[in-house]
């Protein structure tokens, strides 16, 4: 899992490498646009993705930056990033239980959990942080805080804070890429290369605050 969330970025990066060199054509895709879809048709789009992202999250599947991009790039980038906005907040609310759930269930999860060294106490702070910087995956932060008695309302407050970011690069990423916005394909190339070099240098700081 921890290899298939890097590559969600490192193939964001790639896509817009493609893009630059002019070795993705984008000519083709010109009918994927969000004036080609009848509102009913649009209306069915975004209740399956919206049920789609839910379930991923859920599951704790790190593949919804692809589902933000597609549902960006063909319904809207505003549609998308607001009706994505619920269903991550759905998803990791519901996540969050599920694993609880399961802790106390099986006794092998909840030891295993508890062994775990991670490098802060949960607070609201460094969940919206992680949530905005991809240190680690943030689907292992939902297992880990499912094993703590923070509270699961407090969580998904970060959450609903620390999710605007990925999501609204993920929406205009996809948007971008379909209309062949240089300008701002650029501007989100950056920002996801910022966030990266940001988390490792975090995750420095906070493995040498962990051993001292």
């Amino acid at each position: 899992m921890k290899y298939l969330y890097f590559a969600t970025y490192t193939l964001n990066i790639l896509i817009l490498c493609l893009v630059f060199l002019d070795i993705l054509k984008l000519d083709e895709f010109n009918y994927f646009i969000e004036n080609d879809f009848s509102n009913i048709k649009k209306i069915f789009t975004i209740i399956f993705l919206f049920i789609l992202y839910i379930c991923l999250v859920v599951l704790n599947l790190p593949v919804t930056p692809f589902v933000v991009m597609y549902s960006a790039a063909l319904l809207g980038t505003i549609e998308t990033i607001i009706y994505i906005f619920f269903a991550s907040s759905i998803g990791v609310y519901f996540s969050l239980l599920v694993n609880r759930y399961f802790n106390k269930k099986v006794k092998f999860i909840r030891n295993q959990l508890s062994k775990m060294n991670l490098l802060f106490k949960p607070n609201i702070f460094y969940i919206i942080l992680l949530r905005i910087i991809p240190i680690v995956p943030f689907s292992w932060i939902t297992i880990y805080v499912s094993n703590t008695d923070f509270s699961a309302k407090k969580f998904l407050f970060a959450n609903c804070i620390g999710c605007i970011v990925p999501i609204t690069l993920s929406a205009y990423l996809g948007k971008s890429i379909i209309e062949n916005n240089q300008s701002m394909l650029l501007i989100i190339f950056l920002i996801f290369v910022f966030l990266i070099i940001c988390g490792k240098l975090i995750n420095k700081y906070l493995t040498k605050k962990a051993i001292s």
